[in-house]
């Protein structure tokens, strides 16, 4: 529960949406997310908790352990096709959200990022092997979810 006293009501999905423009920039531009934007996110978020407008409850924990296990098991799983800065910023995104609207926002990634890659083979524009920036993806479904 948010705190009363703070305008924003939705501070920590707007200060999560600047993380994912900029993830998405530079992941669009370098084909990386570095992590001292990650890191950043996480000061962000401990700011947050240490003036009281996020809380820490053992759900989040066990959401949060729960979702970067199955992350890191499916990054083993697909052979590391899918690129660990992708992994750890989803991580990032479940301190900032619900388990709910993580789960909406990859289904809503997952189905343009698999239309957009559709157009980009049909057209020859990529291959299969061709490596596709994720973030700009969450940006997407992030920005469906949780602002409208």
């Amino acid at each position: 529960m948010k705190n009363e006293f703070w305008v924003g009501e939705k501070m920590d999905d707007y200060i999560l949406l600047i993380i994912l423009i900029m993830a998405s920039m530079i992941d669009i531009k370098k084909k990386i997310i570095p992590n001292r934007l990650l890191l950043a996110g996480l000061c962000a978020w401990i700011f947050l908790l240490a003036i009281g407008y996020v809380q820490l409850t053992s759900d989040k924990v066990i959401a949060v352990a729960a979702v970067s296990s199955l992350l890191i098991l499916l990054y083993i799983a697909t052979n590391k096709n899918i690129g660990f800065g992708d992994i750890k910023l989803l991580i990032l995104m479940c301190i900032y959200i619900e388990l709910t609207e993580l789960l909406g926002i990859l289904i809503v990634a997952t189905i343009v990022c698999g239309l957009v890659s559709a157009v980009l083979l049909v057209n020859k524009k990529v291959d299969k092997s061709t490596p596709i920036p994720f973030a700009p993806f969450l940006l997407i479904g992030s920005f469906l979810v949780l602002v409208m």
